[in-house]
């Protein structure tokens, strides 16, 4: 039986009211709508409306990611090559996904900014298309 991660996702929002996510409950969500609404009230009355997106699954990844490196500060008290070889261990096995997730990683922490796991995302990918051929490369391509 697989264990149930638990933990609480708070989003603040720019009235400072927050929005409490259960894991489960996100889980199950087949995809999350994120709107950021902005509304500029002075003389030129500008609105701008962010929408995304995003599979459940995906976000929840992000999420994970961004809350491993309080972890991996907090939690551990080994030397620092250890801290390292446990951290590659547990991003090895966080990139264990599809090329479909991963490419949609790679969007929602572009657009929600999270830098290091858009860096590393886009460096996994490149590291993969590296190995492959020129004639691998060109099949992969399918016709529109």
């Amino acid at each position: 039986m697989e264990k149930k991660k638990k933990f609480q996702i708070i989003v603040t929002s720019k009235e400072r009211d927050n929005f409490i996510f259960q894991y489960e409950k996100i889980q199950n969500i087949k995809l999350l709508r994120i709107i950021f609404l902005e509304i500029n009230f002075n003389s030129e009355k500008k609105i701008k409306i962010f929408f995304l997106t995003i599979p459940s699954e995906i976000l929840l990844k992000i999420f994970e990611y961004s809350l491993y490196g309080e972890i991996f500060k907090n939690k551990m008290e080994n030397s620092d090559k250890e801290k390292k070889n446990r951290k590659k261990l547990w991003e090895k096995e966080f990139f264990k996904i599809n090329q479909t997730r991963l490419y949609g990683i790679i969007l929602a922490s572009s657009f929600l900014g999270e830098e290091k796991l858009f860096k590393i995302s886009i460096s996994l990918i490149s590291k993969v298309l590296i190995r492959k051929s020129f004639l691998k490369l060109k099949n992969l391509r399918k016709p529109v």
